[in-house]
């Protein structure tokens, strides 16, 4: 009797990848889990890549971000392990470039404190901007500074 050999590590040909898109609200890409109901299996948005048949993958293709709404864009990335690379490489580019973009146009409040627009209280600052909408003038007030002493209260 013969015994069976270890199926190879490569991927079958009819196997594709499939991920939900990462999390992106301004292009509606808001699913975070999907569970495809025939066969019970759960797709997380954390986990990443998942290795499918390709009928599934076709249909997973096809599934939109929203139930119901035909203009919602797809959910899935559906791709070869070649395409699976590059997508993660662009992404990582993407990441890195947006990284670097923020640390130059980093403030701190020491940088915003000297472009208050106000500096009174939040009822001076409403009756200044519905002035405004009136085309007056903001009212300027001299603020007193009182200083509480002891025989205050007493």
């Amino acid at each position: 009797m013969s015994t069976p050999k270890p199926a190879a590590k490569t991927a079958k040909p009819n196997t594709r990848l499939v991920r939900l898109k990462p999390y992106d609200r301004r292009r509606r890409h808001v699913m975070r889990v999907y569970v495809h109901g025939p066969t019970g299996k759960k797709f997380e948005e954390r986990k990443g890549w998942y290795k499918v048949d390709a009928s599934l993958a076709k249909y997973l293709g096809t599934v939109q971000q929203i139930e119901g709404d035909e203009d919602a864009p797809f959910a899935f990335d559906v791709c070869s392990a070649e395409e699976a690379k590059r997508l993660d490489e662009r992404e990582r580019r993407v990441r890195v470039k947006r990284a670097e973009s923020d640390e130059a146009n980093d403030l701190t409040t020491g940088d915003l404190h000297g472009n208050r627009r106000h500096a009174g209280t939040a009822r001076e600052a409403a009756e200044d901007r519905f002035a405004a909408r009136r085309g007056r003038e903001p009212v300027r007030r001299e603020r007193s500074m009182r200083v509480a002493d002891a025989t205050d209260g007493v």
